[in-house]
């Protein structure tokens, strides 16, 4: 039987271990990588590869870049082998070739690599290289959104929003990825939510919930937000009933390029006295709301 101190000059040597293989990882640069490259490290070669790929540091050069991820696929590289796989679907550097690219995609996937994961999913969904695997897409687009990729979980909860692509509509699932989108600070997540709680889809009707999504987005400068977030002050529902508040995020909405904003500015602007018009015109130019709105 170990002693407690054997025990303890393992766990510091496995220590040791992790943390050197971990810097080694990383440490390669475009002097150190190239002998380390043609010595059959995997990582040297694929950081070498991605210099060729970007040309950073290095003349851009697609075949050099999809010979050394190559290399490093063959050894199981999973970044290498979704490199490649990009690079077979595209035709870059090689001869295109969408099944060698999806059988790539499938080795990074099968390693938890979650790009290829997406992608994986995405060709499954499209029949793009491979037979057209609906049920199998949405596995991969499933494992792929719980490691935390926003654009799978978007995906994933649009298909289950609409119940479209083959997919049969699923307001719960829907609910599920939109929080997790949210929680990320998603528009998408934030709005999907609005709505959800708004109509009762999949979960229990809360208007406070809907407002409160709602203007998460149209804080952040999301013109359809904005403009839900306008017909609650008109509405009265939730929050106290605000004419100048509504013009204030029918226009911000209408700014964002926004058509619902628009109509909903105009139809407002005929209920409201000069003084609630200047009103809101003030509170407009007073507004800091983002002017930018992301995914």
């Amino acid at each position: 039987m170990k002693t407690f101190l054997q025990s303890v000059i393992v766990i510091s040597l496995t220590t040791v271990l992790l943390s050197w293989y971990t810097v080694r990882a990383v440490e390669y640069t475009l002097e150190t990588a190239p002998p380390a490259a043609a010595k059959g490290d995997a990582e040297a070669q694929f950081i070498l590869g991605r210099a060729y790929y970007r040309g950073e540091g290095v003349e851009q050069d697609y075949k050099k870049a999809a010979d050394l991820y190559q290399k490093a696929a063959a050894q199981g590289h999973a970044k290498a082998q979704n490199n490649l796989a990009n690079m077979y679907m595209q035709g870059q550097g090689v001869k295109k070739d969408e099944t060698a690219g999806i059988q790539w995609y499938r080795k990074a996937a099968e390693q938890g690599a979650v790009l290829a994961q997406e992608s994986l999913a995405m060709n499954l969904e499209k029949g793009r290289g491979v037979k057209k695997n609906l049920d199998e897409a949405i596995l991969w687009h499933a494992r792929a959104a719980e490691q935390g990729l926003l654009s799978a979980q978007i995906h994933l909860g649009s298909l289950y929003y609409f119940g479209r692509d083959g997919v049969k509509q699923d307001y719960a699932a829907c609910f599920k990825w939109a929080t997790k989108a949210a929680e990320q600070n998603s528009l998408w997540g934030y709005n999907t939510l609005g709505v959800l709680y708004e109509h009762g889809f999949g979960v229990e009707k809360d208007p406070k919930k809907a407002f409160s999504y709602y203007e998460k987005a149209a804080l952040q400068g999301d013109g359809k937000a904005q403009n839900n977030v306008g017909w609650f002050y008109v509405s009265g529902e939730v929050v106290k009933a605000d004419l100048a508040q509504a013009y204030k995020w029918f226009a911000l909405s209408k700014a964002q390029g926004e058509v619902t904003g628009e109509k909903s500015l105009e139809d407002l602007i005929i209920r409201m006295t000069p003084e609630q018009i200047e009103a809101g015109k003030k509170l407009l130019r007073e507004s800091r709301v983002s002017k930018t709105a992301k995914q």
